[in-house]
């Protein structure tokens, strides 16, 4: 009687890894993908490749701000005792009064500066401020009168040459003990005097005023600005209004009566603080965490407001705005989103469901980089790779935040805060010494000693039994000086290097396994210079279902 043969030997299974596919912080993960990661790109899919290095700009102190316009790199650097300057590609063209982060826009070759409220004036290179008219009137010199046309009650403030410094039409900023005015506009008076201004009584505070006068153009204080339609567009949260600068006047926010070339300015209903403002798709896009208000139109007569409810910009991640090949980018209160019209795209599903803070973002023209603070604390630099919509993790372990970025020629430069200990003589109490340095994306080589790696997402195998690895095969480039450690782990026990290479090229590796079986299997690749992986293999033998 003839008996069945049995089969001869045990079947290997011989799995590849030829396409690796990005971070994957979500429980649903597929071959490929990785749960950590430092210093890693996606630039050369379906390869693995670590990035190049950062190129550093010496040429400055104590960076502050950056920003790009027309192929010119502006820079807000702080000398300590020579003061705060703006540079124009590291050559300085004038003063700032204060350091800080800056909120900037550009119209008519004149760079706007808030807080500060100063114009740049770009072709000539001179600072000035965006109050184009102050004066001063000592205690004793003016006096105020009362008068009444018609019902109409009006304030005649008296002092020498005030009606030569502010015309009818001009608006004006009072201020003295007991008095205040925000911004009047000056009426037009019966007879013109050089020596009096004539304003509505509306809008005026007074209680026995006293004191020097202060009469000024008035600029309203703005949290953030951008440039649309030849005008600076601004918010502030502390009247939750939107503001619009008169055509091609940067310090012109008031003087309403100039009709269709005048300012504009409109107060919101919606509840919560402005969170950022852009200029996309031929209107201006004023953004909350949960509203979006929309100014189109192209001159106030015709402006009007757009209002959607729709996840918008995350408190504190007003910078994560940027634009890409026509498409809106931000990081908003659940996730990064892009922004087309309509509603808005989630592309974070990828970076799991944790909070995430403090979006910074910024583009080289084909990846969208992102600064954030992570649900643990940690800030690393997130990029989305949007050919291959692609999520990792460029920045390096312990590298500090980004602060700030700007898009030169699609050439990305990004502002970091370097943190100096105190000498260990320093006095108690001293603290840490930060400094603003300046790096370039592109221009440096590849990782010279500075460590990268990659965690990938476990291995199951899609069986319940356990298995027995015997084997990794790894293809891969190396450069001179580079190296490469291969560490592993089984199920929830601590990691083992299995593997430690310096350049090799474009020949597979075969490394033996000397592990238990178990039901996971992760692997972990950490190195150093610039190394190329082409396919990663693995060889294991099933065994008994786990019980």
């Amino acid at each position: 009687m003839r008996l069945p043969r049995l089969p001869f030997g045990i079947q290997h299974a011989k799995p590849q890894i030829v396409r690796f596919l990005g971070l994957n912080l979500t429980p649903n993960t597929q071959e490929g993908e990785f749960s950590d990661m430092r210093g890693i790109q996606t630039s050369y899919y379906p390869c693995l490749r670590p990035r190049n290095q950062r190129e550093q700009y010496t040429t400055y102190t104590d960076v502050q701000d950056v920003y790009a316009w027309d192929r010119h790199l502006y820079v807000v650097d702080d000398l300590g005792a020579s003061g705060v300057k703006i540079k124009k590609d590291g050559v300085s063209i004038g003063s700032l009064t204060t350091g800080g982060k800056k909120s900037m826009a550009v119209i008519n070759s004149k760079l706007v500066v808030y807080p500060d409220k100063l114009v740049v004036d770009l072709s000539a290179g001179t600072v000035s401020s965006l109050i184009t008219t102050t004066e001063t009137y000592a205690s004793g010199s003016w006096s105020i009168t009362i008068s009444n046309d018609s019902g109409t009650n009006y304030v005649i403030i008296n002092a020498t040459g005030i009606g030569n410094a502010f015309k009818p039409g001009d608006a004006v900023e009072l201020s003295a003990t007991g008095l205040y005015a925000a911004h009047q506009i000056v009426q037009t008076p019966v007879a013109e005097n050089a020596d009096a201004i004539l304003l509505l009584a509306d809008g005026i505070t007074m209680n026995s005023p006293s004191g020097a006068l202060t009469a000024r153009t008035p600029i309203p204080d703005l949290d953030f600005i951008c440039s649309s339609g030849n005008r600076i567009w601004g918010v502030n949260n502390s009247d939750n209004t939107i503001y619009a600068s008169a055509l091609g006047d940067p310090s012109d926010f008031f003087r309403y009566g100039l009709g269709d070339i005048g300012p504009y300015a409109v107060t919101v209903g919606s509840g919560g603080p402005f969170t950022g403002i852009c200029e996309y798709d031929n209107g201006v896009c004023v953004w909350k965490e949960k509203i979006l208000h929309k100014v189109l139109g192209s001159f106030p007569s015709e402006f009007y407001m757009d209002d959607s409810t729709i996840d918008g910009v995350q408190e504190g991640s007003e910078r994560s705005l940027v634009v890409i090949n026509e498409t809106l980018y931000y990081k908003g209160v659940n996730g990064v989103y892009q922004y087309a019209g309509g509603r808005p795209q989630s592309i974070s599903y990828n970076l799991g469901t944790g909070i995430f803070t403090g979006g910074v973002g910024g583009t080289d023209g084909s990846k969208y980089y992102l600064n954030m603070t992570d649900p643990a604390g940690n800030a690393h630099l997130y990029t989305y790779d949007l050919k291959h919509g692609l999520w990792s993790i460029e920045g390096l372990e312990g590298e500090n935040a980004y602060t700030a970025m700007a898009n030169l020629d699609n050439q990305l430069h990004m502002l970091y805060e370097l943190e100096t200990l105190p000498a260990e003589d320093a006095p108690p109490g001293t603290e840490p010494t930060v400094t603003g340095k300046l790096r370039r994306l592109t221009g440096g080589g590849p990782l010279s000693t500075t460590s990268w790696y990659c965690e990938f997402v476990p291995f199951y195998e899609d069986m319940f039994n356990r298995k027995g690895y015997l084997r990794l095969l790894i293809r891969m480039d190396m450069t001179s000086g580079s190296t490469v450690a291969v560490k592993v782990k089984e199920d929830n026990r601590a990691w083992k290097t299995v593997w430690t290479q310096t350049a090799v090229n474009d020949v597979p590796v075969m490394i033996p396994l000397r592990l238990g079986r178990c039901d996971k299997f992760t692997l972990r690749i950490e190195g150093t210079g610039d190394v190329l992986i082409r396919t990663i293999g693995r060889e294991y033998v099933a065994g008994s279902v786990i019980n």
